[in-house]
């Protein structure tokens, strides 16, 4: 067995897996609960696939923590149990349904949702292709799916969330108690996979995926009575705070909240502004030594870790520890006093409220400038009429509304083709933007024209043909389709 004295310990590890389980298992639940149609089924095999899960996450860098628990949770036997009759989700096979939620629930891509099901990705897209031909799911039906599944995440009862925190709280503290490696079921485990990568495949060959887990639930839910209580909040924990930059930037929150509506008012208002030049920020080094003693203090915390984190991450923790040796002591206690209060909400609410911050991250500094100026002018405006441009705005279709999101300049001209990009890949997304920008104006407005009125599985279709046919030729392929 390898030796992993160089990893970092269990327990010093221990924080940052129980704010990746917070953030998580909400939708690991919804995710399970709609897979298999019984919610006891579904709390059952969440909390055996939290056991899984840490079993060798402490092993595993960070960046694959995310794919490993969706893994896990998806070799959980009680999941094969088809949902009660009624519903398009009980409608599907146990493999498209997983594909369709993996996306929907879990918001994986298709080269992340493929590796968690364990297959090539032209499987995945054939069991996602399967699930979206069904009558029901259709753009309205399809929308309206997406809505009451983040509904049940949003809203789960609180008795929910508290029973899931125990589960994960006693499986957390459960990992420092294995004194041997738990070498049969992991046996076991490799053993079940394998069969289920088999299953996929073979049965995709013929255009359907039919089975993804036969491993039987291993661990039962136990209770525990208390859960130690959290660090204090040194210096260096807040530092390393997973969503510093998002509490620290208080003056942001209200732009933040309204960003895609703001990307919409500065489009349809403001002039097309010129580039700002920006300037690269200072990169972190790949060694945690290279930092200067001062950072090193602050980023203590993350010192074991450091060689594991991908460059993005360093950057991030950088920023962090530059904006925080920036501030004096008392600006330091009330970001302190911050922190703790996000710690305070419920992991639905803190991931509700990260999703526009990492949109508003993803801005060019540009477009954030855009953002703020049409802010200022929406505060001058006649409560009547700032109400009435928001009226405007939510009457758009929600998938227009959701491509706002990506700032004024891509909004602006992502819109009128916002239905080809629903459930598509990010890593696609730039080639299709090419294509748009290659078509003619007559050929654009015929594929703003086409692309509202065909079904998921024929857009979808329709984007792979468009990626693939010659400059020439797509033209032609648009005004055929618009024909049928």
């Amino acid at each position: 067995m390898p030796s992993t004295s160089s990893e970092p310990s269990n327990a010093s590890r221990r924080p940052a897996l129980v704010a990746f389980l917070r953030g998580i298992e909400l939708r690991g639940w919804v995710f399970a609960w709609n897979q298999c149609g019984d919610e006891a089924k579904a709390e059952h095999a969440l909390a055996s696939a939290f056991h899984d899960f840490l079993r060798e996450a402490t092993e595993l860098p960070l960046a694959a923590w995310p794919i490993h628990f969706w893994s896990s949770l998806l070799a959980q036997s009680p999941l094969m149990t088809p949902p009660a009759p009624g519903t398009a989700l009980a409608e599907l096979a146990p493999g498209p349904r997983a594909a369709l939620l993996l996306r929907l629930v879990a918001g994986l891509d298709i080269a992340h949702a493929a590796e968690a099901l364990g297959v090539p990705d032209a499987a995945y897209e054939k069991a996602l292709h399967r699930a979206l031909e069904h009558p029901a799911l259709d753009a309205a039906g399809l929308q309206a799916l997406r809505e009451s599944l983040q509904l049940q995440v949003h809203d789960a009862p609180a008795a929910q969330r508290q029973l899931l925190a125990t589960w994960r709280d006693e499986a957390v503290l459960a990992i420092d108690d294995a004194v041997a490696p738990d070498v049969l079921p992991r046996a076991v485990g490799r053993l079940r996979r394998w069969m289920l990568i088999a299953g996929v495949l073979a049965v995709a060959l013929v255009g359907v995926i039919t089975h993804f887990a036969l491993r039987p639930a291993a661990h039962p839910v136990q209770v525990i009575d208390r859960v130690a209580p959290p660090p204090r909040m040194s210096d260096t924990i807040a530092v390393t705070h997973p969503d510093y930059l998002q509490v620290a930037a208080q003056d942001d929150v209200a732009l933040v909240r309204d960003l895609a509506f703001l990307s919409w008012l500065a489009a349809a208002t403001l002039p097309t502004p010129a580039a700002i030049d920006e300037s690269p920020l200072r990169p972190a080094p790949a060694q945690f030594g290279a930092l200067p003693p001062p950072l090193q203090a602050l980023l203590d915390s993350a010192r074991s870790a450091w060689p594991e984190l991908d460059a993005g991450t360093r950057d991030s923790l950088l920023r962090q520890a530059d904006d925080w040796a920036t501030r004096n002591p008392a600006q330091r206690d009330q970001l302190r006093q911050r922190l703790l209060a996000w710690d305070s909400l419920s992991a639905p609410e803190r991931a509700r409220q990260r999703t526009p911050f990492l949109a508003w991250q993803r801005l060019s500094e540009t477009d954030r400038r855009q953002v703020r100026i049409a802010a200022d002018r929406l505060a001058g405006l006649p409560p009547t009429e700032g109400q009435a441009l928001r009226e405007q705005f939510a009457a758009s279709p929600a998938d227009t509304q959701a491509l706002w999101w990506l700032g004024p300049a891509l909004g602006q001209e992502l819109a009128p083709f916002s239905s080809l990009f629903a459930f598509m890949p990010e890593s696609d997304r730039p080639a299709l933007l090419q294509v748009l920008r290659e078509l003619d104006d007559q050929s654009r407005a015929n594929l703003a024209t086409l692309a509202p009125r065909l079904t998921e599985a024929r857009r979808q279709a329709l984007r792979r043909d468009l990626l693939a046919a010659p400059a020439a030729r797509r033209a032609e392929l648009i005004q055929d389709r618009l024909q049928q």
